[in-house]
């Protein structure tokens, strides 16, 4: 039956479905490897973002990382009262507020860095650097037409899609 069906067909049906069992795959080794530190999923772009950027404001932050505003307040929140990070809060406004890492977010969020940087090398191993290149600028592509299609705005302004996208290179 298989051998009757157009690779094409195969490929245009399928694709969003490996797409989406490749993101579960990826969730279900985050959720593992942030459950030690007592954190979920949600937690975890936040305190990347900064340590990449310690003492972003919740607005730039939630433009960072193109959230929703009233996401990223709840997320910082809850990050506060485990003692990750620190704000300004009390002296500048909900959305002046300044963000920033504690010791033991910043311990944690290197610990989380390091993570992600070993999944990333046990997801990409044996894949030759070239190939990598190559899925790397075409997910970038990929993003920006998906994005064109729901008529998103592609943020131009110092998003990590942005940051991701200077990063495309000649294969």
């Amino acid at each position: 039956m298989l051998e009757s069906v157009d690779q094409e067909v195969y490929w245009n049906f399928f694709t969003t479905m490996l797409f989406d069992k490749i993101v579960r795959g990826m969730k279900k080794d985050i959720t593992e490897d942030v459950s030690e530190f007592g954190l979920t999923t949600a937690h975890v772009p936040y305190l990347l973002a900064l340590n990449l950027n310690d003492g972003q404001s919740l607005v730039s932050m939630s433009h960072f990382l193109e959230m929703d505003r009233a996401n990223t307040t709840r997320v910082i929140k809850n990050l506060e009262d485990r003692g990750l990070v620190i704000s300004d809060r009390h002296y500048m406004g909900e959305r002046n507020a300044h963000i920033f890492l504690s010791e033991d977010g910043r311990k944690v969020s290197s610990e989380l860095f390091r993570h992600m940087v070993r999944l990333n090398e046990r997801y990409f191993n044996g894949i030759p650097e070239s190939d990598i290149l190559h899925v790397k600028n075409t997910l970038i592509k990929m993003f920006q037409n998906i994005s064109r299609m729901m008529k998103e705005e592609v943020s131009e302004n110092d998003s990590f899609i942005e940051h991701l996208s200077s990063f495309i290179r000649c294969c």
